[in-house]
């Protein structure tokens, strides 16, 4: 099995206080459903703001979340998955999917 990260990208502005709760807890029943069978490794959401680090500035330039149309890069979760495909399977039944969302997925290197 290898690990793969699924970043998150939503526009929370367009949920209601009720859709949010029930993507919540859509989201919480496919962690624990990824969690039995062994395919969950972590999940983390993010502040919506950071710093940028380069060689160009002497000190961190804060910048917002990356920024694609109106949707933002909310958080992530690391799943374990035989193949990219596999892993975008499990993307697809992410459940913010059904409010907007899109998930990129990636396979993660170890060095």
């Amino acid at each position: 099995m290898q690990e793969f990260i699924l970043l998150i990208w939503q526009d929370d502005t367009l949920l209601s206080d009720d859709q949010q709760q029930a993507r919540s807890k859509q989201l919480s029943r496919w962690i624990r459903d990824l969690s039995q069978q062994q395919l969950f490794v972590t999940a983390h959401t993010f502040w919506d703001y950071g710093y940028t680090v380069t060689g160009e500035a002497n000190r961190p330039l804060r910048n917002i979340n990356p920024i694609r149309g109106n949707m933002q890069i909310s958080g992530y979760m690391i799943v374990l998955a035989k193949s990219i495909q596999e892993a975008t399977s499990l993307a697809k039944a992410y459940p913010g999917i059904n409010f907007g969302a899109e998930v990129e997925v990636r396979e993660l290197r170890r060095s």
